[in-house]
C-alpha cells in the first residue's frame, strides 16, 4: 500500500525498507512492547502501544541502513533501564523518533508545503525527556511514516498498512544546543486565523524549515 505521490522536499531522504526489516521490527516491537512500559499515553493516541514499538524500531533500522551502520539493534528490554541513545554515527550518539502521520499531511510534509500551524505541522520533542538530551550528543532525527485516515488501531495488533509501508522519510536533524535554546510550548503556532491547538502535553517544536537535512549527517 503505497502512498501515490511524487514531490518530495529536497532536504528530505526517503529511505527504503524491506521485508526483512518489517519482520525485525515487528520482531523488536513485541519484545519492546512485553517488556517495557509505556509511560506517556497521549489521549486519543494514534496509535497503539505496539505500533509505537514497530514505527520507532523502523525508523531506527531504516536510518541506520542509510547510514551505512550495522542493522542490530540491542534486544536486551527484560532490563528494564533507559536507553543510551539509538545510533552513534561519527562518535556522536543520535535519538531517532518516528511519527506516524495520517496521509493528507504526510503528503504536505513531504512536500515541504506544511505549515508550522497545520496537524502535524512541526516536530516535537516532549519536555518530558528533556533530562536524556545531555545522552544524545549529536542530537534527535526527526522520522515519519504515513498512515491511512480510516484505518482504525486494534490494541495488539499492527495496521496493514504500517506493515505494508516500504519507505521511512527522514525530515532532518536538531542539535541538542538547539533544543536548549527553545522554549517549550503547549500549543501549535497561531494560524492566520488566530487559532492555536493544545498539545498531549509540554514540547520543543520545530518546522521543518529550522532542521538541519539529514545529508549534513554524513559529513560531520
Amino acid at each position: 500500500m503505497q502512498m501515490n505521490v511524487s514531490k518530495i522536499h529536497p532536504g528530505f531522504i526517503m529511505v527504503p525498507v524491506s521485508l526483512n526489516q518489517v519482520q525485525t521490527a515487528v520482531h523488536h516491537a513485541m519484545e519492546r512492547t512485553k517488556e517495557i512500559v509505556r509511560q506517556f499515553i497521549p489521549k486519543k493516541a494514534v496509535l497503539n502501544h505496539l505500533e509505537t514499538n514497530f514505527i520507532g524500531t523502523l525508523g531506527e533500522l531504516a536510518v541506520r541502513k542509510w547510514a551505512g551502520l550495522s542493522g542490530e539493534l540491542d534486544q536486551n528490554y527484560t532490563d528494564h533501564k533507559p536507553d543510551q541513545g539509538d545510533m552513534v554515527l561519527n562518535a556522536k550518539v543520535f535519538d531517532i523518533k518516528t511519527e506516524a502521520i495520517p496521509s493528507e499531511w504526510f503528503q504536505k510534509l513531504r512536500s515541504g508545503e506544511i505549515k508550522d500551524y497545520d496537524p502535524y505541522g512541526c516536530r516535537v520533542f516532549t519536555e518530558k525527556h528533556f533530562h536524556h538530551i545531555k545522552k544524545y550528543s549529536g542530537g534527535i532525527i526527526f522520522c515519519s511514516i504515513p498512515i491511512f485516515n480510516k484505518e482504525e488501531s486494534s490494541e495488539g495488533k499492527i495496521r496493514e498498512s504500517l506493515l505494508l509501508n516500504r519507505n521511512i522519510m527522514i525530515a532532518g536533524f536538531i542539535s541538542p544546543e538547539e533544543i536548549g535554546l527553545k522554549k517549550s510550548t503547549w500549543f501549535t503556532p497561531q494560524s492566520p486565523s488566530g487559532q492555536k491547538r493544545k498539545y498531549n502535553s509540554k514540547n520543543y517544536i520545530f518546522h521543518h524549515t529550522e532542521l538541519s537535512p539529514a545529508g549534513q549527517l554524513l559529513l560531520q
